[in-house]
């Protein structure tokens, strides 16, 4: 009981901290690097979705074939096999979810120039893009800046589809 009350205050102290602003100050006190950059991402961003699995996984063991399976001493593997089924669609789902906020932050840790420098990135090019003096002359910004904003917000979408599908079932 006192680790998941400690796992839970862990959880609750980084949800407090505003996701972006953390990453922000990580990634520019370490090296620029893709992979700092992807640590710091999936170091910081971990809290809700946990919160959220966790929350499922109580609800889950309260149901009657998990309570039957432990009543009859069915080891680890059989509980956590049944648990599996029905935590799988909700872990999906976090996870495609994570997945659609890290592309978000990486591009906002690289419009902010704060991520590799020698990574060509889509943030990278929406900053490259709003740098050039003529972009909204001769409808300039129609090949040079909404490009990769239409590619993140792609991007962001189409890895959000299979979530949607998860909910049907």
């Amino acid at each position: 009981n006192w680790v998941d009350t400690a796992i839970v205050k862990l959880t609750e102290l980084f949800i407090i901290v505003p996701e972006i602003v953390v990453l922000l100050f990580f990634a520019t006190l370490s090296k620029p690097r893709v992979y700092n950059t992807i640590f710091a991402i999936a170091f910081f961003s971990w809290s809700k979705a946990a919160r959220i699995i966790r929350a499922k996984s109580i609800t889950v063991i309260e149901k009657e074939k998990i309570q039957y399976t432990l009543l009859l001493k069915g080891n680890i593997r059989d509980v956590l096999v049944k648990m599996w089924r029905e935590l799988y669609p909700a872990v999906a789902t976090m996870f495609i979810f994570q997945c659609s906020k890290a592309a978000v932050y990486e591009s906002t840790l690289a419009f902010f120039g704060i991520g590799d420098p020698l990574a060509i990135t889509w943030g990278r090019m929406i900053r490259t893009a709003l740098n050039y003096e003529g972009i909204f002359t001769d409808n300039t910004y129609l090949w040079y800046l909404l490009p990769p904003i239409a590619c993140v917000c792609v991007f962001v979408v189409a890895i959000s589809v299979p979530a949607f599908d998860f909910d049907r079932e």
